[in-house]
């Protein structure tokens, strides 16, 4: 009798778990192309927005959240690593057949969840290197359907607009955007494909890069939406994207999947003001795409989880996309390689704690190599340089848009707390300031560089070595 008890505890013991399996968040990472700051409803826009006004109402607006620069490539390369774009030596945006990209050896956010366990998939524009070597199924994706760069960018430029743009699944090509009604679709094709992607792995973690073509020019909009709201196609567009954002998080409510689901909304970097002829753009933001200016780099993002993000609420406090890997990585237990990143966990102002302040001391914006400003939770300085102004000169370039006046930019320091429109030069009135963010600069050129060399921290970028 004894010896049939012993037995029924042991096969108690070993076949039943002594703690219930831990329930993982799955990440969903919506990532907008030149959508500007002001663009939405959510931060002050007159567009139409009713899912993201939703998604806003259910999670945490972020009203001063940075990319690590102006242009899609080096913005993309630092969301997908948590390490700034300089740092990764790509400065510029890469064309077809670029002979350098995302280096393998970084570590992408996909790469943290597979370690994990979770199924990984991107949707849309990559544009971090479009050689096989570095398209997605190299860099921790299990799926990708998309193009590997801009739609108006392709191998065939004697097309007019798009180039040639090669719509890609896996690493093969399946398809030319050659035409204006298949950049049309892509809005709606890549929503299809994460739907898909969702109702597949719903039984297991995930993690979804939702990265859409829109809203950059050539804008393209879906049959349904065409003249659906009375700010242009570029209103259309931006309200086609609310309703991919809507049948994405409408998706994880059927399966049942919302409250154990993480939704990051954000942008790669400001508007492409030289490109709009109508519509958006609502906002005191100074600048757009192109420009370090804030209107260039602070873009409109929305963490959303109810039940574990306070709903309705907003973060006042400086963040950037770097962030979201080491953050991503904490919230799922995964560990972090030795690779040196620039990313904080800002989960304590993801979740409204009382007191989270910017994990930031100061933030570098470099463009083409070069320190042009440093900031710090409230400051901004701007280093002398000349930039591309918003205002027409009333010529066009050869793909129809306006090119826009230049203009050289002084040394300047602004209040972002009481003039996030970068309108008065403070640097007379707090010289200790001024001087703490160029010492702040000092560093940072020693580590990363100062546009005429790179720093000894600047890593090789992937390059592509053609075989003898």
């Amino acid at each position: 009798m004894m010896l049939r008890k012993i037995l029924a505890f042991l096969f108690i013991l070993f076949s039943v778990p002594l703690f219930a399996a831990e329930e993982q968040t799955n990440i969903v990472l919506i990532f907008i192309d030149d959508l500007g700051y002001g663009d939405i409803a959510p931060f002050g826009g007159s567009i139409p927005t009713p899912n993201l006004d939703k998604l806003a109402q259910q999670g945490r607006r972020f009203t001063d959240f940075a990319s690590s620069c102006p242009y899609c490539s080096p913005s993309r390369a630092a969301i997908l690593t948590g390490a700034l774009h300089a740092r990764l030596g790509i400065h510029n945006v890469l064309m077809a057949n670029a002979p350098i990209g995302l280096n393998p050896s970084e570590e992408t956010i996909a790469e943290v969840a597979k370690k994990k366990g979770y199924a990984t998939a991107i949707f849309g524009k990559w544009h971090v290197g479009d050689r096989k070597e570095w398209l997605p199924l190299n860099q921790g994706f299990d799926e990708y359907y998309g193009i590997p760069y801009s739609n108006d960018i392709g191998p065939d430029r004697s097309i007019p607009l798009y180039h040639g743009g090669l719509i890609t699944e896996g690493d093969e090509t399946v398809e030319i955007l050659d035409d204006a009604a298949k950049n049309d679709a892509l809005t709606a094709r890549y929503t299809e494909r994460a739907v898909q992607f969702i109702e597949k792995n719903k039984d297991k973690p995930f993690f979804l890069y939702l990265a859409h073509n829109a809203v950059h020019t050539p804008f393209g909009v879906g049959d349904k939406f065409k003249g659906a709201t009375k700010y242009g196609k570029f209103g259309d567009d931006v309200f086609e994207t609310d309703w991919s954002v809507g049948e994405v998080v409408k998706t994880l409510d059927r399966l049942n999947l919302r409250r154990k689901t993480l939704v990051i909304f954000t942008s790669d970097n400001g508007p492409a003001l030289a490109g709009r002829k109508d519509g958006g753009y609502d906002t005191t933001l100074r600048e757009g795409k192109g420009t370090v200016f804030e209107g260039g780099v602070r873009e409109p993002t929305i963490f959303s989880q109810p039940g574990t993000i306070p709903e309705g609420t907003s973060a006042n406090q400086f963040a950037a996309t770097i962030d979201i890997l080491p953050t991503v990585a904490a919230i799922i237990g995964a560990p972090l390689s030795g690779n040196k990143i620039d990313g904080k966990d800002i989960r304590p102002l993801i979740y409204g704690e009382e007191g989270a302040v910017s994990q930031h001391e100061t933030y570098p914006i470099y463009l083409s190599g070069q320190l042009l400003a440093v900031r710090d939770s409230r400051w901004k300085l701007i280093f002398p340089h000349e930039y591309r102004t918003s205002e027409p000169t009333g010529n066009v370039s050869p793909e129809g848009y306006p090119i826009h006046k230049r203009v050289k930019q002084e040394l300047a320091l602004y209040d972002l707390q009481n003039d996030i429109g970068e309108t008065k030069d403070v640097k007379a009135e707090h010289p200790d300031v001024l001087k703490r963010l160029q010492n702040a600069a000092d560093n940072w050129h020693k580590q990363l560089g100062d546009g005429k060399q790179f720093g000894p921290e600047v890593r090789e970028p992937g390059r592509h070595i053609k075989k003898k």
